[in-house]
C-alpha cells in the first residue's frame, strides 16, 4: 500500500509533468541533428545537459510506474477526478515552463524563388525530356566560441545540402500522400545510408497501387560529389547548397545560403503519350509540371521557414 501511495504522489508530481515536456522536446530537437556533427544543434548545452539528466530520470520513474499507477486509480474510482486535477496542474505548468536557445532564430534573407524550365527533343526517337531548376535562399544563425565552432562556410553549406536531400523525398511522401519505403531513418550519416548501386531503391508508393503493381517512383543515391538521387532510372535530382556570405543583423549574424533543386532528363510525358503520338507537350503544360512546381516551392518554403529553427553555422571565428 505504501507502494502504491507513492506512485500515486509521482503521478500527480508537477515536476514529473515539466520533466516529461522537456524530454519531448529535447527528443524532437535531437532527431533533426545532423549525426555528422557539422551543424550543431542550438539548444543551450549546459542548461539541457543538466535538465536532460533530471528528465530523463524522471521518464524512467513514469514509465515504470504507469502500470500500477493506472491499476490503483481505476480500484479506487478516483481516475477522472485525479484526471481533472492533473489538467489543471499541467496548465499552470505550461505557463512556467521555458528553456533558451543558444543562438534563436534571425531575421532571414528574402526568399528569392527563382523556377525555370527547358523542354529538350528527345534522342533517338525517345520521348521530349525537360530540365527543371528551382533555387531559393535561407538563412542560419551564426554561432561563434564554441570548442566545436571550426567550420567554414562552404563546410556548412556542404553539410546542408545532405540534411536537404534527406528531406526532399520524405517531404514528397507526406506532400503526396504516399508511402516511403526503404529509406534509412532520419538523418543517420545524412543521405550516404541511401540504397545505391544495384541494392534494392527506395520507393513512393500510392496505397491504392500495392506490389505487384510498379511504384511511382524509385529512388536511388547518386555515385560521385554530387548529391542527389536518380529517379526511375532516366532522371537525375540534385540537392546543392552555396554559402552567400555571412550578414550584419542588429547584434547578430546570419548565414545565407542558396539552396538549388534540379531535375535532369525529366519525361516530358508519361509512356501512353508515346502510343496517341501527339498532345505530350499539353499533358506537361497543363498538369505534369504544374504539380511538380507546387511540390518543390513548397519545399523551398519549408527551408526557408525552418531551418533556421534547427541548425546554427558553427564558425570559426
Amino acid at each position: 500500500m505504501a507502494f502504491l501511495a507513492a506512485a500515486r504522489n509521482l503521478l500527480h508530481s508537477s515536476r514529473l509533468s515539466r520533466y516529461c515536456r522537456f524530454g519531448a522536446c529535447v527528443a524532437k530537437s535531437g532527431l533533426d541533428a545532423s549525426a555528422s556533427g557539422l551543424v550543431r544543434n542550438s539548444l543551450e548545452a549546459p542548461k539541457a545537459d543538466r535538465e536532460v539528466r533530471r528528465a530523463l530520470l524522471a521518464l524512467g520513474a513514469c514509465i515504470g510506474a504507469t502500470p500500477v499507477v493506472s491499476w490503483s486509480l481505476c480500484e479506487s474510482g478516483e481516475g477522472a477526478t485525479q484526471a481533472d486535477t492533473a489538467t489543471t496542474n499541467d496548465d499552470e505548468e505550461d505557463e512556467e515552463f521555458d528553456f533558451n536557445f543558444a543562438k534563436p532564430p534571425v531575421a532571414p534573407a528574402p526568399l528569392e524563388l527563382r523556377f525555370s524550365v527547358q523542354v529538350k527533343p528527345g534522342v533517338a526517337g525517345q520521348r521530349p525530356v525537360s530540365d527543371i531548376l528551382v533555387q531559393s535562399v535561407f538563412s542560419l544563425p551564426v554561432e561563434r566560441g564554441w570548442p566545436r565552432d571550426k567550420l567554414s562556410p562552404a563546410e556548412v553549406a556542404a553539410s546542408m545540402s545532405g540534411v536537404l536531400a534527406d528531406r526532399l523525398p520524405r517531404f514528397a511522401a507526406d506532400y503526396w500522400g504516399l508511402r516511403l519505403t526503404g529509406a534509412p531513418l532520419q538523418l543517420r550519416g545524412g543521405i550516404d545510408h541511401w540504397p545505391a548501386g544495384d541494392q534494392k531503391p527506395a520507393e513512393l508508393r500510392s496505397d491504392y497501387l500495392p506490389e505487384p503493381f510498379p511504384a511511382l517512383v524509385s529512388l536511388r543515391r547518386l555515385a560521385g560529389s554530387e548529391t542527389g538521387f536518380v529517379l526511375n532510372s532516366a532522371t537525375t535530382l540534385t540537392v546543392s547548397c552555396t554559402s552567400l556570405g555571412v550578414r550584419k543583423v542588429d547584434a547578430d549574424e546570419r548565414l545565407d545560403l542558396e539552396l538549388t533543386t534540379r531535375l535532369q532528363d525529366f519525361p516530358v510525358a508519361g509512356w501512353a503519350w508515346g502510343l496517341v503520338g501527339c498532345g505530350g507537350r499539353w499533358w506537361f503544360e497543363k498538369y505534369r509540371l504544374p504539380v511538380l512546381r507546387r511540390l518543390l516551392e513548397a519545399y523551398h518554403q519549408m527551408a526557408h521557414e525552418q531551418m533556421m529553427l534547427f541548425y546554427v553555422a558553427a564558425l570559426r571565428n
